[in-house]
């Protein structure tokens, strides 16, 4: 996201918008630790969980398994304080989960998600057996069930049934957990071409009840919208800052540095405004993938839902949304305190008046920032809905 550039000489502006995007934004680091053995579906599970796919542009890449078994990065594209670590397990019987879990940097991960194919073995009860003796939280992910459920539509395609497939899937793999010493294993089953479907819900709710505070935001601002209930996490995660930025504008304003203020303002208007599109899906890239995920035309879904995508947040849109909002308050703020004589002292420039005039600012700001979440999200719900989205399963 570009800034504008402050005015000619003001030096300090740069380091201002750039200390106040961080304290804005909340740059909170997660990082989490997607493990299993080469061909299981990590990096495909990593680009599910940003909401894209193979072919979009800031996916994880696929098809470098075979020949990697380093720990490798991929830095969330919308929130790059979040991370996703690729972690192939080595699937020899020389494989040492307490040397392999020391030399990973144990401590360095928030939470592990095992990966498997078709079934879990020892090894795998083993590492999650470890992992959770050293005090973090494991999941189990039994990967690409689509292709299981195609597979049997295929070969039994009059006697199919999917929810009897499932439960004997799940089954088989609690049994084998249970066989390599695991008490009671919790296993979800996952498509991530269709990771709105089966347990990710379930997933996603377990992952999110695991971590606090601004560690337990990060998550739910990262991982994708499939979901009425994640949008509304999303907005109640948003909103909860708005407070925190209005006043921090209202002491810009108090503080009344010539130029230096107004910019700020703006700036972090326009950061936040542009924020709140991409945590919503309201950017290019994003409505690309819905676009590919559910088959519908990318320009038909826009005539329909109308979104104000990030890439179509301005300046003057800002100004203008400043003024409709700026006004009232304004207008407000003049006939509550013409009687006590303030507006005086606010057109004088008193030590009164920047009171007042912060006062306006807060109110403004948090008005904006507001209005201007609810419609994101409203936007976002409408999108979700046209794209019909298929009931979840949980078990």
């Amino acid at each position: 996201m570009r800034e504008p550039r402050a005015a000619h000489g003001i030096q300090i502006v740069p380091t201002l918008i750039s200390i106040m995007q961080q304290w804005a934004l909340e740059y909170t680091r997660l990082d989490i630790a997607i493990m299993g053995e080469r061909g299981c579906g990590k990096s495909s599970f990593i680009k599910a969980m940003w909401g894209l796919f193979d072919e979009d542009e800031d996916a994880a890449p696929v098809g470098e398994e075979e020949m990697m078994m380093e720990p490798t990065a991929y830095q969330h594209p919308k929130h790059p304080s979040v991370t996703f670590w690729r972690l192939p397990i080595g699937g020899t019987e020389n494989f040492q989960p307490k040397a392999y879990l020391q030399q990973l940097k144990f401590v360095c991960y928030d939470f592990f998600i095992i990966m498997g194919l078709e079934e879990f073995t020892p090894t795998h009860a083993e590492l999650a057996q470890e992992i959770h003796n050293r005090g973090k939280m494991c999941y189990f992910v039994r990967s690409k069930v689509d292709a299981d459920l195609d597979a049997e539509r295929r070969s039994r395609p009059t006697t199919y049934d999917e929810e009897e497939i499932l439960h004997n899937i799940h089954n088989h793999c609690i049994r084998c957990l249970e066989e390599g010493g695991m008490i009671n294993p919790e296993v979800f089953l996952l498509s991530a071409i269709e990771l709105d479907k089966y347990d990710f819900p379930l997933l996603r709710e377990n992952m999110e009840k695991a971590l606090l505070g601004d560690k337990n935001r990060a998550l739910i601002l990262a991982l994708p919208n499939t979901s009425p209930q994640a949008l509304q996490k999303k907005k109640e995660a948003v909103q909860k800052q708005i407070w925190k930025i209005a006043l921090v504008s209202s002491l810009i304003t108090v503080i009344h540095i010539p130029v230096v203020s107004t910019i700020l303002d703006i700036t972090i208007l326009l950061i936040l405004m542009r924020y709140h599109c991409l945590v919503f899906g309201l950017d290019d890239v994003s409505f690309t993938a819905l676009m590919r995920q559910f088959g519908k035309p990318a320009e038909e879904l826009k005539a329909i839902t109308k979104p104000l995508l990030a890439k179509e947040i301005t300046i003057n849109m800002v100004l203008q949304f400043l003024s409709s909002v700026g006004c009232g308050i304004f207008i407000g703020a003049v006939l509550s305190l013409w009687p006590l004589g303030v507006l005086g002292f606010m057109l004088s420039g008193g030590a009164v008046g920047l009171l007042a005039a912060g006062g306006i600012s807060l109110a403004t700001t948090y008005i904006l920032l507001k209005t201007f979440l609810n419609g994101a999200a409203e936007d976002a719900q409408r999108i979700l809905q046209k794209l019909s989205p298929q009931d979840n399963r949980e078990r």
